[in-house]
């Protein structure tokens, strides 16, 4: 084949590949059309435990199926018959929720997909922690306490199931168990206690905290130990 012949082939390939794109481009709307339904979410990014909307858009009775689902594994999180516009306000909280991205989706009653949006859940709000300690029992040395690790959100709600590592600053205490965990009031119990403990002294402890979706936290104790005179 010529030079020239090769050209040819080559202009008719390049138009009949830009005549199949326009045509693709042309036919698509008329096959699927233009969806009458819209999704907004407010916020797009949302931390954990807190408030989100959902607004879907659409005529007056058209019916369908809103679905929320965790974007990695499709898990279910929430799900409404609809009709017409309808505005929810849900909560990202806390066990339910995970860090990721959400799929909002409306689908026809028949199943046909109508809309789709997407949000993502976040880091929620730093915990609150508070360390204290019981009765000081003991004496000629050795010494025990319980220890009260306290975890909380800013709002006063009880954080349940969360890690708790205690370090002892200095030598010769013992804090057990290691890690603990919070319950469901957001309390951990811990058990401390120091031996060969000379005169009056004062002991710290250290206290780090970790919840899915929460950034670490830590706090510090104080133990006083006064030697009672014999």
């Amino acid at each position: 084949m010529s030079a020239e012949g090769l050209i040819k082939d080559k202009k008719l390939i390049i138009a009949i590949i830009v005549d199949l794109i326009l045509a693709i481009l042309v036919i698509s709307p008329l096959m699927y059309g233009a969806s009458p339904v819209k999704i907004k979410i407010d916020p797009s990014v949302v931390p954990l435990n807190s408030i989100y909307t959902v607004n879907i858009e659409c005529p007056a009775g058209v019916n369908g199926a809103l679905e929320i689902v965790y974007g990695p594994t499709e898990k279910m999180m929430y799900s409404k018959t609809i009709s017409g516009s309808t505005i929810l306000s849900l909560n990202a909280s806390e066990g339910v929720y995970s860090i990721g991205l959400y799929v909002v989706r409306v689908k026809s009653p028949e199943g046909k997909l109508l809309a789709e949006e997407t949000f993502s859940v976040i880091w929620g709000e730093n915990l609150s922690v508070n360390a204290f300690h019981g009765q000081i029992r003991g004496g000629k040395g050795n010494y025990s306490a319980e220890i009260f690790v306290e975890v909380r959100l800013k709002n006063g709600s009880p954080v349940g199931n969360a890690t708790v590592w205690a370090f002892a600053v200095e030598p010769n205490q013992h804090i057990s168990p290691f890690p603990a965990r919070t319950n469901k009031s957001g309390m951990a119990i811990l058990s401390w206690s120091a031996v060969n403990v000379s005169g009056n002294r004062t002991f710290h402890l250290k206290f780090n905290v970790a919840k899915p979706g929460h950034h670490l936290a830590s706090t510090m104790l104080e133990i006083r130990i006064t030697a009672k005179k014999e």
